[in-house]
């Protein structure tokens, strides 16, 4: 990665979540430093901006049982909550408590939706980005379990679901931008072990209707680029083998695939005003 930012020269990057597996138990938790702060400041093409949402593991799962176990908090990651505590470079805008927020930048519009995802995804631009692999309160089967109602957690923001969807759709109506590129962690569509999500379905139409372009996501451990069969000009495209890579040796599913790929890697496309690619 940090040899193809060296080509590519980011502007900044996107990572769409689980950055700490189990999620930090406090404002200073070591595990931060140890998983991003100490693992980037030799590589000078990634000192820049990481617009960051959060994924299922940064609040806690894998706690499923409750006993015993060492709290722990996605605020803790969040820049309106521990910005003392984390690097400058960091900005953490979707998750909590913000849940949805937009960046803009010269033809492009970029929103960020909490959908409690996995992975990371990096986006570079100049305009360039990169995917890593990236739950929340938008999935449902996330609802109930121990860790989801640590401090900040999924059962205090899943009344805020259809209020990010509110907000996705206002702002798309609003913009004006060449491209319009929505962040979640969860993919939409996805012939990976984990598949589709059947939650954000919905947001499908809102696609369409308003002229996005592209929904980056994680959470499956694949390289997948997948073209709406209704609207040739929209892309689901997931990067979730960053860290490592599914046992698959095909797509499953059923949904039509331009690329899929279960080797580890990441995604870069640029964009221009005229060219997306």
């Amino acid at each position: 990665m940090a040899y193809v930012g060296a080509i590519l020269r980011p502007d900044f990057v996107v990572s769409t979540g689980d950055h700490v597996f189990h999620g930090l138990s406090s404002k200073t938790d070591p595990v931060f430093n140890e998983t991003f702060t100490q693992v980037y400041p030799e590589y000078p093409s990634l000192q820049v901006d990481w617009y960051s949402v959060l994924g299922e593991h940064d609040y806690g799962f894998g706690n499923d049982n409750a006993n015993g176990l060492k709290e722990s908090s996605p605020l803790y990651q969040m820049t309106s909550y521990n910005a003392e505590n984390l690097p400058g470079n960091w900005v953490c805008c979707g998750g909590r408590p913000e849940g949805f927020s937009v960046k803009q930048h010269e033809n492009l519009d970029l929103y960020f939706l909490d959908t409690g995802e996995r992975g990371k995804a990096h986006f570079f631009l100049e305009f360039f980005l990169t995917l890593f692999p990236p739950p929340a309160p938008f999935v449902h089967k996330y609802y109930g379990k121990p860790w989801s109602d640590f401090e900040g957690g999924i059962t205090s923001q899943k009344a805020r679901v259809q209020a990010q969807v509110d907000a996705l759709e206002g702002h798309l109506e609003q913009s004006s931008a060449r491209w319009k590129v929505v962040v979640g962690h969860h993919p939409v569509l996805s012939n990976g072990l984990k598949g589709d999500t059947p939650e954000l379905q919905r947001l499908r139409s809102i696609f369409k209707r308003h002229g996005v372009d592209l929904y980056l996501s994680g959470h499956d451990y694949t390289l997948q680029d997948i073209q709406d069969e209704e609207k040739p000009g929209l892309h689901y495209v997931t990067s979730g083998s960053g860290g490592a890579a599914q046992d698959v040796k095909k797509g499953l599913c059923c949904n039509k695939v331009r690329y899929f790929g279960a080797v580890p890697g990441f995604v870069a496309v640029s964009v221009s005003s005229f060219e997306a690619r």
